[in-house]
């Protein structure tokens, strides 16, 4: 009988560019993964997704009028059609694109288009015709209020990509000059933009019974999401319009140097916002409030090796940026530094330095008195972490000194950035939000949830309860290995197979190859060190694991034992479950069951790590067709690639490759991959006589 090791190695998975993957299968078929847009507002996408309909809903009623004229208008309005939703695409992409202008012109056209076939209907009088014989034929009625309605829901359509446009363009401007009511202005256009927008989508539903067609609910999921989207600007402006001080915390997250949440924190800023605009934009080294925080809280288990409490500057330990930004927050507002002034925050938003290497990319070289350099997005990062280690600021006891003086410099050249500039922004904005880059948590509920719906808030996803699922996550956590991360590269493939009962068994790898050993400075040719945590759905099942270490956690000393302890680390903590034989743990974490181990990479060196788990829930076959969804996220600033290899059961394919074989590859991975597969009965199996 085989050993499992043994067994790993016959799972079906291509060779690809290196001779140490180990699955391999004769032949199978590749797809090229559809493009996962980012869409960082979703006032317009439900709209675009559905509007369609109120124009299936022209040509049903248009079709059903007798009357002279009727056939030349028919004719045209079916050759409408096609450039209608031609140009509804267009703007969908656009805004997907955060192209507002382009999204604006093609709704200008998709409107003439409309204007054109009510100046028609006009000519021929069917206005009129309507009125008379109504009560004859009824479907006669709906003409003027179909046309009246796709008219309002176009022109409100302009109307609102004009002001996401402005907005976008100008909001830092803005918020820079103390102009902060013109922002006001424009969200309150665009609130009043979709409600006029839901009340044409209202108003098209109605229509469409009373022509005896039934769209499903899709007009009223489309009024569903601009409801949401409405509260959340509602709560938006009431939040900006307060006669009060905000202060959002930015944390500057180094990837150099991998914490689950992001990179280390360092340094934060803490911006005071007021309703005309920013008031001050201040930049602290984190060691400042943590070495004034009177309440001792015990570290992570894992963290015990290298500090014996726990400050701001670990808080972001939680895989879920939600929970570690509210963690991190808290221990901030605990120090004397702001307790003391009673000052709290009202969110944070997390910056990692390749947001910051774009900002320079597109404003220019800084220079900054005292230094004998120029910062430019080639040499930021160096500099600055040379400055930081072992420059003249850290041999003076202050060393994050540049960024408190470049963070502000850059802030204020973005509200002077012409409009090239504010586009090319917002264009590298849009890929930073994609790429989870950047990740906002406010503690205003409403806004917190519309920021999670829209992925830029950093949180676990939820798998749904009603349809089978499979999720994965891999965070690591660098625990005195430098800041060798900045050049460490990781490999993620996961063969997923289901058998003929229904059974979901994952075979996973990940290689993580260490490039620094050329580098000058030390901190990044340092052995990469680094706690690794696998999240699985939950009651998920370790069947083998090999290429990971244990290690052993320091007794906790006389005086840490009266340590405070902190109640979501203790029940994490609490749920450890010990797999020793395969040098590995078990926990629960956010609803996810957590697969954990150690790894040391050598600079030069490459390590692989080898799992083999079961998901707890049964795909049940049998229908004809079955929906199946897998959910990656993505650990913020991490380097990796994805290659899923997905396996049918017997008897059926996936409909999306035609093969029980479907493989999904992505060298440059978005904040959260979602693919929604169907399972569908192999018919030409079924025909293949015995």
């Amino acid at each position: 009988m085989k050993k499992e090791s043994e067994k790993f190695f016959d799972i079906r998975h291509p060779k690809k560019r290196s001779e140490r993957i180990f699955f391999s299968v004769p032949q199978r078929e590749a797809i090229t993964p559809p493009p996962l847009p980012f869409v960082p507002l979703k006032t317009a996408r439900p709209i675009l997704q559905k509007i369609g309909i109120g124009f299936a809903i022209l040509a049903v009623s248009l079709t059903t009028v007798g009357v002279i004229g009727f056939f030349d208008l028919r004719a045209s309005a079916k050759s409408a059609l096609p450039r209608i939703e031609r140009g509804f695409q267009t703007a969908r992409d656009a805004l997907t694109n955060l192209e507002t202008g382009k999204a604006t012109y093609a709704f200008k056209g998709v409107k003439k288009e409309i204007d054109t076939l009510q100046s028609k209907a006009n000519r021929y009088g069917l206005g009129a015709i309507s009125s008379l014989f109504s009560q004859a034929v009824p479907a006669l009625k709906g003409i003027p209020v179909v046309f009246k309605n796709a008219g309002i829901l176009t022109a409100s359509l302009i109307e609102l990509t004009g002001n996401l446009e402005d907005t976008s363009r100008n909001a830092a401007s803005w918020l820079m000059h103390q102009d902060g009511g013109k922002l006001i202005e424009k969200l309150a256009g665009i609130q009043k933009a979709l409600q006029q927008i839901t009340e044409a989508n209202t108003a098209l539903k109605n229509q469409t019974n009373k022509l005896g067609y039934e769209p499903g609910n899709e007009l009223l999921g489309a009024n569903v999401e601009l409801y949401r989207v409405e509260q959340f600007l509602d709560s938006l402006l009431g939040w900006l319009s307060e006669n009060r001080l905000r202060h959002i915390a930015i944390f500057f997250q180094n990837p150099s140097e991998m914490r689950p949440a992001g990179g280390f924190l360092g340094s934060f800023g803490d911006l005071t916002l007021s309703a005309d605009g920013v008031q001050e934009i201040k930049v602290t080294d984190v060691y400042d409030p943590d070495g004034q925080l009177d309440v001792n809280y015990l570290p992570p288990r894992e963290l015990r090796g290298i500090t014996p409490r726990w400050g701001a500057r670990d808080a972001n330990w939680f895989f879920d940026f939600p929970l570690s930004a509210e963690k991190t927050l808290s221990l901030l507002e605990q120090s004397k530094v702001y307790k003391e002034k009673t000052t709290t925050f009202d969110g944070a938003i997390a910056l990692n330095i390749y947001v910051l290497g774009s900002i320079l990319d597109i404003v220019g070289p800084m220079k900054i008195d005292g230094y004998s350099f120029t910062i430019t997005k080639e040499n930021f990062l160096s500099e600055i972490q040379r400055e930081v280690e072992s420059g003249a600021d850290n041999k003076a006891g202050e060393p994050k000194r540049i960024l408190k003086l470049l963070a502000p410099k850059l802030i204020a050249a973005i509200g002077t950035l012409n409009d090239e500039g504010k586009r090319a922004l917002l264009q590298k904005l849009r890929e930073h939000l994609t790429a989870k880059d950047i990740m906002v948590y406010m503690r205003d509920v409403p806004i917190e949830e519309y920021f999670k719906s829209t992925n830029i808030a950093g949180a676990i996803a939820t798998l749904p309860e009603d349809s089978p699922s499979e999720y994965l996550a891999v965070a690591s956590a660098n625990v005195g290995g430098g800041k060798s991360d900045i050049f460490l590269s990781q490999s993620i493939k996961l063969s997923n197979k289901i058998d003929a009962d229904g059974r979901i068994s994952n075979f996973l790898t990940i290689e993580r190859t260490h490039q620094g050993k050329n580098k000058k400075d030390p901190w990044y040719k340092a052995t990469n060190k680094s706690y690794i945590k696998i999240f699985t759905p939950l009651r998920s099942t370790l069947e083998f694991m090999e290429g990971g270490t244990a290690r052993s956690i320091p007794a906790l000393s006389s005086s840490q034992s009266k340590f405070l302890k902190d109640q979501d680390l203790s029940t994490i903590e609490g749920s450890t479950i010990p797999h020793k034989e395969f040098g590995a743990s078990e926990l629960t974490e956010s609803q996810k069951t957590v697969f954990s181990t150690w790894m040391n990479v050598a600079a030069g060196d490459d390590k692989t790590i080898k799992i083999h788990y079961t998901n707890p829930k049964k795909i049940n076959l049998g229908a004809d067709t079955v929906p199946y969804l897998f959910v990656f996220d993505k650990q913020s600033g991490s380097l990796s690639s994805l290659d899923v290899l997905f396996e049918a059961p017997p008897g059926y394919v996936w409909k999306e490759s035609g093969s029980n074989l479907l493989n999904y590859v992505m060298d440059v991975l978005p904040a959260r991959v979602s693919i929604e597969l169907t399972l569908l009965r192999d018919q030409t199996a079924a025909e293949t006589p015995l």
